[in-house]
């Protein structure tokens, strides 16, 4: 599948939008290997031949990951993690720091793992527990 990659890199609360137009899982994997919860903490994945309200989300960095897809604004998917508690962590995503329930963020092999199968096949990563939204 071909999809264009979305690097938001934030500077003080300005974001750049980096994009690379029929990006490769190379492409992808380095981009993801940036997220650093500062300046790189989000990216998206949007397919090239479909609405601009359909993407793959994935923000946060540098452990944690918060990995969202959207399709057409009518559907929305959300990665978690069954085998963590309650509790709330607090990561940078979209340039913003917010609370996030701990079970709802995944890790770094996790967060690529999804980003990587979206990016070919175009669907979930079915090793990964996904939960609608």
């Amino acid at each position: 599948m071909e999809v264009t990659l979305t690097k938001c890199r934030w500077r003080n609360g300005t974001v750049e939008n980096i994009e690379v137009r029929n990006a490769t899982l190379t492409d992808v994997s380095a981009a993801l290997a940036q997220l650093d919860g500062a300046e790189f903490n989000d990216i998206y994945l949007t397919p090239d031949d479909s609405d601009p309200e359909t993407y793959l989300l994935v923000g946060g960095g540098p452990d944690l990951f918060l990995v969202f897809l959207c399709l057409a604004n009518e559907s929305f998917h959300e990665a978690f993690d069954p085998l963590q508690s309650d509790g709330t962590v607090l990561m940078r995503t979209g340039g913003q720091v917010g609370s996030f329930a701990r079970r709802d963020l995944i890790d770094r092999a996790s967060a690529t793992r999804a980003a990587l199968t979206y990016c070919d096949s175009g669907t979930l990563d079915t090793s990964i527990s996904w939960q609608s939204r």
